[in-house]
């Protein structure tokens, strides 16, 4: 196929046949424009990340700041505490930054952020679902900060984890 120039009585724009003129209401058969072949493009979903929170030894009846860094920009969905120590542990606080993500002073058990499963599905398909959704994103290098209680009177380790979305 030959493309020539031409001048469009339409739009008044130098073109190349075929031409489609927006200012024309309906084009031709001839005017409309080739089609060309697409590539499909895969969507590109956010990958999962796992940041882990640990800390060794805390003593009892003490209080521990724990602060970790994330290598990659991070959008948490959710945070689980390791289900046989969530019973001696209250969590304190969570900041990201200097910005705490408590509404209140005052201590929150751990046993609510155990890995909880949703009992209204069938068969052996359970999902945990996302309880710090809707936090803002975290930036390469800027600590998040959990501040944990141990109760117990002997000293416990303290282990959790931040689920979440890496941010591209």
């Amino acid at each position: 196929m030959r493309f020539e120039k031409r001048w469009c009585s339409g739009c008044s724009f130098l073109v190349y046949d075929p031409h489609a003129c927006p200012n024309k209401a309906t084009p031709t058969q001839a005017e409309l424009p080739i089609a060309f072949q697409t590539i499909a493009v895969r969507e590109r979903r956010p990958e999962l990340m796992l940041l882990p929170i640990t800390c060794a030894d805390v003593a009892g009846l003490s209080v521990v700041t724990i602060v970790v860094e994330s290598w990659v920009p991070f959008k948490p969905r959710r945070l689980h505490v390791a289900p046989e120590i969530a019973s001696y542990f209250d969590m304190l606080d969570l900041r990201f930054g200097n910005v705490s993500k408590f509404a209140n002073v005052g201590a929150v058990p751990a046993s609510c952020f155990i890995p909880p499963t949703d009992v209204r599905l069938e068969k052996l398909e359970r999902v945990p679902f996302d309880n710090i959704a809707g936090m803002s994103v975290i930036p390469v290098g800027q600590g998040i900060v959990l501040q944990v209680q141990n109760r117990a009177s002997h000293p416990l380790s303290f282990r959790a984890m931040m689920a979440g979305d890496m941010i591209c």
